[in-house]
């Protein structure tokens, strides 16, 4: 399991649990400022109608998706409903991977070979199946905790200064747990934005004025692009189950 950049000097800054309403407007604010990023997406979240917005699935979204690969964003998976992986059957994995692979084979036409379990959750049997279905596992090691939503966001960056402040961005290599679902990491809506200003830009700009690359998860471990072509087992899985 990978937990930082291998390239000294890097920060990837990454997002679970999308594809949301409020993504297209992080990608908007990504484009200003010429960042690169990863989003690691679900299938259909259900958890997501914690955040009060819609829950949307892959499907509903799937031009929001598509442009962040075209991009040049990093497009990884983290299971069709954000199940947490330790907690299931074996089966239920490969379906987990094998019916958000069927979506992207359908929204992409290619299939990526990164993933983030929900929670950061694997235990041995579960990484076995992951690599053997050709994953690269990656988690994080920087966390502002955005995903709890009693937190403020002047905490949640003043967790970017905290865990990333003491570090040396020459040779630094971190990789930020953050999630494009939630109003205060990724609301850049005009009913809301510029009068408040979410995480990511603040993150972001603070990086930036600290003098680190924010790369993609592939310029980060010094990899090709983590995609590989559609296969028959991404067919076994169509919109709505597993054959």
């Amino acid at each position: 399991v990978i937990t930082r950049c291998t390239a000294p000097g890097t920060f990837a800054v990454t997002f679970d649990d999308g594809p949301s309403v409020l993504t297209s407007g992080l990608l908007d604010y990504l484009d200003r400022v010429n960042v690169k990023s990863t989003f690691f997406v679900n299938g259909l979240n259900e958890k997501n109608a914690d955040t009060g917005n819609p829950t949307l699935s892959i499907y509903d979204l799937a031009d929001v998706v598509r442009r962040a690969y075209t991009s040049g964003h990093q497009i990884c998976s983290h299971t069709w409903a954000h199940t947490d992986l330790i907690t299931v059957s074996e089966e239920e994995v490969v379906y987990e991977m094998n019916r958000l692979n069927h979506a992207f084979t359908k929204v992409l036409g290619k299939v990526p070979t990164c993933m983030r379990p929900p929670y950061g959750d694997t235990d041995g049997p579960s990484r076995q199946i992951l690599e053997k279905m050709g994953y690269t596992v990656v988690t994080w090691n920087m966390d502002p905790v955005d995903w709890n939503p009693v937190n403020s966001i002047d905490e949640m960056y003043q967790e970017y200064i905290d865990q990333t402040g003491p570090t040396n961005p020459q040779v630094g290599r971190f990789i930020s747990l953050n999630h494009d679902v939630w109003n205060t990491t990724a609301d850049f809506r005009p009913t809301n934005y510029p009068k408040t200003i979410p995480l990511a830009e603040r993150a972001i700009e603070y990086l930036l004025s600290r003098g680190w690359k924010l790369v993609n998860l592939a310029d980060c471990l010094e990899s090709k692009p983590f995609y590989r072509e559609p296969n028959p087992s991404d067919d076994s899985c169509g919109e709505d189950d597993c054959v």
